[in-house]
């Protein structure tokens, strides 16, 4: 192992171990949206796979910001608003939504801040892969 510096992903190998965590979550938030886009169930788990991405981009941006594209940021907000909209009737009484949307909102933007802009077939192509994978299932 050679140390590039003082921090902990500042080593090859330890660089290559969180670029490949860092694609697993986002292959999670992935896997997520087909089952979003299509959900009416009040209890998922997607804001919490976005925010785990969101803090391992932003704890090594030098490592992991390449990895999430502005664009796939921007699918990703549209399905889980498009899920809020559809179950929004049947959240619990006392539940701000108009908090929750904000609050959504304002995670999605710190994602996107961190990522990097890349071509729509450049980022598809590796969303299809992702999802013909077998393997990997919520």
């Amino acid at each position: 192992m050679t140390i590039l510096g003082t921090e902990p992903t500042n080593s090859e190998s330890s660089y290559d171990e969180y670029g490949r965590l860092v694609c697993l979550v986002r292959k999670r938030v992935r896997c997520w949206i087909p089952e979003l886009e299509k959900s009416r169930k009040l209890d998922v788990g997607f804001m919490a796979a976005i925010l785990a991405l969101r803090v391992m981009v932003e704890a090594a941006p030098h490592v992991a910001a390449m990895l999430v594209p502005k664009g796939e940021v921007d699918v990703w907000q549209s399905a889980y608003l498009g899920w809020l909209d559809r179950v929004v009737k049947r959240l619990p009484v006392g539940i701000d939504v108009e908090q929750l949307r904000a609050n959504s909102l304002a995670e999605f933007e710190k994602l996107r801040e961190l990522g990097v802009p890349l071509p729509k077939v450049i980022w598809a192509a590796d969303v299809n892969r992702d999802l013909k994978d077998p393997t990997f299932r919520l």
